[in-house]
């Protein structure tokens, strides 16, 4: 993950956080903190990782436009004589 994606990663641990939270919410009274650690952890973790197969993907499609890019600026392979 480069540098570019450091503002998604903050809102992601952000977005896990308040998600984890309201589940610890709704969970009830009987939630121990440890809980309550348990399930926001598990939202950031699922958040980051929504991050991650968006970066990749992006990588991904930024190899293949270098690939067309490298096969269009090459000439055009002569016929067989």
């Amino acid at each position: 993950m480069k540098f570019r994606a450091a503002p998604l990663v903050h809102r992601a641990v952000y977005e896990g956080i308040v998600v984890g939270m309201q589940q610890a919410k709704a969970a009830g009274e009987g939630v121990t903190a440890e809980q309550v650690i348990e399930i926001t952890a598990a939202a950031v973790m699922t958040r980051l990782q929504d991050i991650l197969i968006f970066d990749q993907e992006e990588e991904n499609l930024l190899t293949l436009q270098r690939i067309a890019e490298d096969i269009a600026a090459k000439p055009p392979a002569q016929p067989a004589q």
